[in-house]
């Protein structure tokens, strides 16, 4: 989360060619510290970064209150960030569970409309089936001399009657009922 990198300034410094190896390749160097430090504080949340150096004025250990309340100040705008992304996470989840709900409930009113439809379906055909056997047997009361055998076409009636009720169980001799508003 946070980052502490503490160096030393240096100083490079070509050496005299006295001193230089002829042998090496390079050019020989030497890196002399100079006691003056840099502390840099970087917070990776925010990838702010705080650089303390030792001045002409104050040194680092005298800085050490700011780089405290800096520190203090990341920590917070860390939480603060976290805070903010926990947040967001909670509201893409209340989001998607309100979604969803909606869809759940977009498929209990399409599974109500199909079944209703079904029902209005199976009322027709009951209908139907009740009107054209009562037509039936009417007309073979009144022509009783092309009518085979009254009990086959008795059985036939009572078949296709069960059927219907199979089909729409609601007696279509009973008036439909005028229910009160629920409001």
């Amino acid at each position: 989360m946070f980052q502490f990198n503490l160096s030393e300034l240096t100083t490079k410094v070509l050496l005299p060619p006295s001193q230089q190896n002829k042998s090496s390749r390079y050019h020989p160097y030497v890196f002399n510290p100079t006691k003056k430090f840099t502390l840099t504080l970087m917070c990776r949340s925010s990838w702010r970064t705080k650089v303390f150096s030792d001045g002409k004025q104050t040194s680092l250990d005298l800085k050490l209150r700011e780089v405290v309340n800096k520190l203090q100040e990341f920590v917070w705008e860390s939480k603060l960030a976290e805070n903010e992304k926990q947040l967001e996470q909670l509201r893409r989840e209340s989001k998607r569970k309100r979604e969803e709900s909606i869809e759940m409930e977009r498929a209990r009113e399409k599974e109500k409309e199909s079944r209703l439809l079904m029902q209005i379906e199976n009322w027709q055909k009951a209908r139907l089936i009740r009107a054209f056997t009562k037509s039936c047997i009417k007309r073979a009361l009144l022509n009783p001399k092309k009518v085979q055998s009254i009990q086959s076409l008795s059985r036939w009636a009572r078949w296709n009657l069960n059927y219907a009720d199979c089909l729409d169980p609601v007696d279509p001799s009973i008036e439909p009922v005028d229910l009160p508003d629920s409001e």
